[in-house]
């Protein structure tokens, strides 16, 4: 019995062991992604804040006056709700955009084809990729020419890295480089980020180029008072049909509720049957998502064996102090007794004498 109950124990232990790692190596992966912890950043005393992320139909011809009434929609909708900034200067929510085409990058005589990926308003914010040198360019530069390039590009036209302010030529108009984008370090990312030579430049300039691409990817971050509210101004203001879009919430993506749920919709998943475009953050992302649901599953399924030690425990502690009650209270009610039963004797002793 006593050999039974040590290998009961070591088998709680390891299971706790492995449901730990397992957790762990969740936490890990999802510690590796970019773009999905933006809301606990703005995350304001009381009031919660949410992320969620649109994945658009490049058949949807989303542009930038379309994201500037869905602005507007939304500030609209928020003030509507009573919900305010605290001054005029502060901002209650942000949002990041961009669309994907293909152009040609070209210095010093050389030409390459390049993945063009086209951004709006706080995109570097939402997805700080890694740089080499220099940094991230703003909507709210005076110049709009400023781009950034990746590793594999500037190896291919300048043979190095140190390139912040000088030239480059997309599809023919001069650009100036602000940063040299290194590749993604963490392996999931960079497997979906391939070896694509690749150019970061604003929306605004692709406009002036003639080659602005649909947006595809719209990530937002606003209050949420009560569950589902985001989520529902979003929706209710973006201007997009439910079949044009795939709405992701990145807050709570990889958490354990989150990861056992998304079992149940894992055939649904796999399944495309819209023109949906994903960019590599967002790939990556979702193959971070098969890997966690995996593991929490695992986890999931070590933890049986130390609950059911844990309701073993508890039944028992709870059977084991039922029966001390009762013990304790038979215990007294016998004393109880045999007082009465005293008491009744010297009664009947008493009657006697009388």
């Amino acid at each position: 019995m006593r050999k039974r109950g040590i290998f009961q124990f070591i088998a709680f232990i390891l299971c706790l062991a492995a449901m730990a790692i397992c957790l762990l190596w969740v936490e890990l992966l999802s510690s590796q992604l970019i773009g999905q912890t933006e809301a606990e950043l703005w995350q304001q005393g009381d009031m919660p804040y949410i992320q969620h992320s649109a994945f658009i139909s490049e058949d949807r011809a989303l542009d930038v006056s379309g994201v500037q009434m869905i602005h507007y929609s939304i500030d609209q909708a928020l003030i509507t709700e009573s919900i305010e900034a605290e001054n005029d200067t502060a901002r209650l929510w942000i949002d990041a955009y961009s669309g994907e085409t293909s152009m040609t990058a070209a210095s010093g005589g050389k030409s390459v084809a390049v993945r063009t990926i086209c951004t709006g308003g706080d995109f570097f914010t939402f997805n700080p990729i890694e740089m080499l040198g220099g940094w991230y360019y703003s909507d709210t530069d005076i110049m709009d020419d400023g781009v950034i390039i990746d590793k594999n590009l500037a190896w291919q036209l300048y043979g190095g890295f140190e390139l912040s302010g000088m030239n480059i030529e997309i599809n023919g108009y001069p650009c100036l480089i602000v940063g040299v984008a290194d590749l993604p370090s963490s392996d999931i990312l960079a497997d979906a980020y391939g070896q694509e030579p690749t150019v970061y430049l604003p929306l605004s300039l692709c406009d002036r180029l003639g080659s602005a691409p649909n947006i595809t990817y719209y990530s937002l971050v606003l209050p949420n008072p009560v569950k589902g509210f985001g989520e529902k101004i979003f929706t209710e203001n973006c201007s997009l049909d439910e079949k044009e879009y795939e709405l992701t919430e990145n807050t709570a993506r990889f958490s354990v509720l989150t990861n056992l749920k998304r079992v149940a919709e894992t055939g649904k998943r796999t399944q495309r049957t819209t023109k949906i475009y994903f960019p590599w953050w967002e790939n990556g992302a979702r193959f971070a998502e098969s890997w966690c649901t995996v593991l929490t599953v695992i986890a999931a399924l070590f933890a049986i064996w130390p609950l059911i030690c844990i309701i073993i425990i508890i039944v028992h502690t709870v059977l084991r102090r039922k029966l001390i009650i009762y013990k304790t209270k038979g215990y007294f009610d016998r004393i109880k007794n045999k007082k009465k039963k005293e008491n009744h004797s010297v009664m009947e002793e008493n009657n006697e004498k009388i």
